[in-house]
């Protein structure tokens, strides 16, 4: 069982370390012509990672966010750090609707995503950044049936990234896919794969999304050995260990009435969290299947789960096929 202490634990050995962060990139990189996608955009990690990227001169932000109206407000925040750091031509941010609640809100973002590049309305994202997700503290099931956690944090990333394979992920050298995951799968000792929706044990919060997190790097290594196996033109995929940030994911809406753990308030920023994901769009040592980490960006340990390949086959294949009615 999941449990406060790893919390604890993980944040004194991070703050051993010097913290870098997701900003010290400002006036690093030049973006130029460049298009950026990135999930959960307003609030915490992504919106962290969304200020540096407008600061580094790309052509294009996509926000692929669930409230638009929120959006837009964020929209407006983003420009206005990118101006205080100097920057005279901020990027053009374009918001994009998606419920990953609901696989037919995911599918429709997906397959427009897929149009609009394929009839050059807009330009194929040469950074995706898959950092939307969730807890939960009560066990819920989606207009789909599934649960909560496991299809918000894991499933719609699949079904995105199973959309997108035939079109513009085919020939992608140099673009860069990060999932953003969690050194807290290392918790999940025996993926329960014939009860991965809590159907038949206790639900917690904290197993759900350590369970979703392993997930996440279990598909990243599952491409890597069948997709992209030897093929030259493909894409680097990554996944990052942001540490305990301090983020608004434990939200009334999802039942809580603050952070459970104690502590919270001497978390790192989402600024530092973030320097991960950033360090593998950067950084020209990160190769494929790398799992980064704060507060530098070094290789971090994956778990003996996440190293499973024959379970992560099992997992993938089950996950594409209760995809299939979203597959076209």
């Amino acid at each position: 069982r999941c449990s406060g202490l790893y919390h604890t634990q993980r944040w004194t050995q991070t703050n051993e370390a010097t913290m870098r962060k997701g900003s010290d990139y400002i006036w690093r990189q030049n973006l130029a012509g460049k298009c950026v996608l990135i999930t959960g955009a307003t609030s915490g990690i992504g919106l962290a990672i969304a200020n540096t990227f407008a600061c580094l001169n790309p052509k294009t932000l996509i926000f692929a966010i669930r409230d638009v109206k929120k959006g837009e407000e964020k929209v407006k925040e983003v420009m206005a750090f990118a101006e205080s750091k100097g920057i005279k031509d901020v990027p053009e941010i374009i918001i994009r609707e998606v419920d990953l609640s609901s696989l037919h809100s995911t599918q429709k973002f997906a397959l427009k995503l897929r149009d609009d590049i394929q009839s050059g309305i807009i330009a194929a994202p040469d950074y995706i950044i898959h950092n939307a997700g969730l807890q939960s503290k009560e066990k819920k099931l989606t207009e789909d049936g599934f649960e909560l956690t496991f299809q918000v944090n894991f499933l719609t990333q699949v079904l995105m990234n199973e959309i997108w394979a035939d079109s513009f992920l085919k020939n992608s050298k140099d673009r860069k896919i990060v999932f953003v995951s969690s050194g807290m799968h290392r918790r999940v000792q025996d993926l329960k794969l014939d009860d991965l929706h809590f159907e038949h044990r206790e639900y917690t919060f904290v197993d759900a999304y350590c369970q979703s997190k392993l997930c996440q790097i279990l598909y990243m290594r599952h491409l890597l050995r069948h997709r992209y196996n030897g093929v030259t033109n493909a894409p680097i995929l990554t996944a990052v260990e942001p540490g305990p940030v301090k983020t608004d994911i434990y939200r009334s809406e999802s039942g809580f009435d603050g952070c459970p753990w104690e502590g919270f308030e001497d978390r790192p920023s989402p600024d530092e969290g973030c320097y991960p994901a950033l360090h593998c769009c950067f950084e020209e040592e990160v190769q494929s299947g790398d799992f980064r980490s704060v507060p530098d960006g070094h290789i971090s340990e994956l778990s003996s789960e996440a190293l499973n390949d024959s379970k992560g086959d099992i997992l993938i294949n089950y996950s594409l096929n209760i995809l299939r009615p979203w597959l076209h």
